[in-house]
């Protein structure tokens, strides 16, 4: 099983600004219960990404208690929950986060109980087009970053509203 910790800097590669890019990376969680598929994932996309790995929908969901995911990457066939079901979690709980259904074993219900009930917005294919999928990934961290840009806005918004009704009051 592979783990990650959050990246410990050393204080030199902080000060001389190596780990700049690095920091704002997308953050991607990708969910397969086939360690190779992970090694795979983690090895293609570890340099456009911030890349972590979870073994199942139960381990998946615990590391998005402490880390905010930009888009996860979920298999369908796995051990315990369905890749469905990790996704409707994900869905109701991260709305922000863009979730993408792999599958290896592509099924007409499947895929539309992916999209109808988790809110999946793309779909690939097992053995996957690591091009199509590196492009659904920045698009997918493109949405991430403009719905937590919107929620920061509205959040701000609402505190200016309030702080107005609180002057005319008085």
């Amino acid at each position: 099983m592979i783990h990650e910790e959050p990246t410990r800097h050393s204080p030199d590669k902080v000060s001389s600004g190596e780990i700049e890019n690095e920091q704002n990376l997308p953050v991607v969680l990708f969910i397969d219960d086939d360690e190779d598929n992970l090694i795979s994932y983690k090895s293609n996309y570890r340099k456009n990404f911030k890349v972590y790995t979870a073994n199942n929908g139960v381990e998946a969901l615990l590391k998005m208690e402490w880390q905010i995911f930009d888009v996860v990457v979920c298999d369908q066939r796995m051990e315990g929950m369905t890749g469905i079901e990790v996704m409707k979690n994900i869905a109701k709980l991260y709305p922000g986060t863009i979730r993408i259904f792999a599958t290896g074993y592509p099924d007409y219900e499947q895929l539309m109980d992916a999209i109808n009930e988790a809110g999946v917005y793309k779909c690939v294919f097992k053995p996957i087009d690591h091009d199509k999928l590196l492009s659904y990934l920045y698009s997918g961290a493109s949405l991430a970053k403009a719905y937590h840009d919107g929620k920061y806005i509205l959040e701000n918004l609402k505190e200016k509203h309030k702080k107005i009704l609180k002057e005319d009051i008085k």
